[in-house]
Order: C-alpha cells, then sequence, then structure tokens
C-alpha cells in the first residue's frame, strides 16, 4: 500500500501554526484569544491529518477517529475561549 508521510505533514503544520500564532499574537493582543484560535486551527488541521493517516478505523459507528473526537473537543474549547476573549476585553 501506498502511504503518506504523516509526520512530516504533522511537522510542517506545526511550524506554519505556530508562525501564524506568534503573528496574531504580536497584531492582536486580546487575551485568551490567541489560544483559542490555536485550539480551533489545530484541531482542523488534525481532523484533515487523521483522514491523511488512516491507521486508525472509526470510532463510535462514525467514519472519525479517536483523534479526530478529542479535536471535535479542541474545536469547541476554541470556540468558547475565544468568544469569552472578545467579553473579557470589552472597553468601558
Amino acid at each position: 500500500l501506498q502511504v503518506h508521510p504523516a509526520q512530516i505533514y504533522a511537522t510542517i503544520n506545526a511550524a506554519l501554526l505556530s508562525g501564524l500564532m506568534a503573528s496574531i499574537a504580536l497584531a492582536y493582543g486580546r487575551r485568551g484569544f490567541v489560544f483559542g484560535l490555536g485550539l480551533m486551527l489545530y484541531g482542523f488541521s488534525r481532523i484533515v491529518e487523521e483522514f491523511i493517516r488512516i491507521d486508525e478505523g472509526g470510532q463510535f459507528g462514525t467514519i472519525f477517529s479517536i483523534g479526530q473526537w478529542v479535536s471535535f473537543i479542541g474545536i469547541l474549547a476554541g470556540v468558547v475561549i475565544v468568544a469569552l476573549s472578545f467579553r473579557w476585553n470589552r472597553k468601558p
């Protein structure tokens, strides 16, 4: 079977995400925003990466692996944190 170098994809993804998060942190200093956005973006990229890896079958009667289910939770947590960051940092 033909395989993809998933570890290399993960490394490139981590480098791109860390650079993007660092640049956003410098430009947009809202407390909690960068962390929440990072959770969301990493979750999305991890879901795609798990589809490329195809080393684990679906769980809970779905096509999604355990890593993808955990990523869904991370994305949801990121959405909540980003929403709260706008509430925490309101200007009077």
